[in-house]
């Protein structure tokens, strides 16, 4: 719930890390997009989900946002609930990996690994959580 104001202080976000920018594809029509507002060029573009894979994480260094992490998910409408969770923790592994190479860490703790792979895999959910009800949404209509 958080400290409860007395006085005139303000206090600040108490995050102590940013990582990459990151977002969560689950259409190809929403990956190109992306690419789009990125000005990625259509010839630089790799497939939006890779070979026979569920899901792809692609990494970009955008000039005006520094690392930029565009995880697509392909169809999973036959998959698990459980089967959307691994696939999104793996590509939040991919995410973090990608980060710790940014920042020029060699040898994170296992506890700042751990809470940022959850950190990275919780948004990742509640994204596809989000797209998946607004899916629903729309269908009933």
């Amino acid at each position: 719930a958080g400290l409860k104001r007395k006085d005139k202080a303000t206090w600040l976000d108490r995050s102590l890390i940013i990582g990459p920018y990151l977002c969560l594809c689950t259409t190809e029509k929403d990956y190109h997009a992306v690419m789009d507002y990125l000005k990625v060029p259509a010839h630089q573009r790799r497939p939006w989900v890779s070979g026979r894979a569920d899901a792809t994480t692609h990494l970009l260094e955008n000039q005006d946002h520094g690392l930029v992490a565009v995880v697509c998910l392909g169809d999973v409408s036959r998959r698990s609930p459980v089967d959307v969770a691994a696939l999104l923790v793996h590509e939040a592994v991919h995410v973090w990996q990608a980060f710790c190479e940014d920042i020029g860490e060699k040898s994170p703790s296992g506890e700042f690994e751990a809470y940022s792979i959850q950190s990275i895999s919780y948004e990742l959910l509640s994204a596809f959580a989000q797209q998946a009800r607004r899916k629903m949404k729309d269908q009933q209509r």
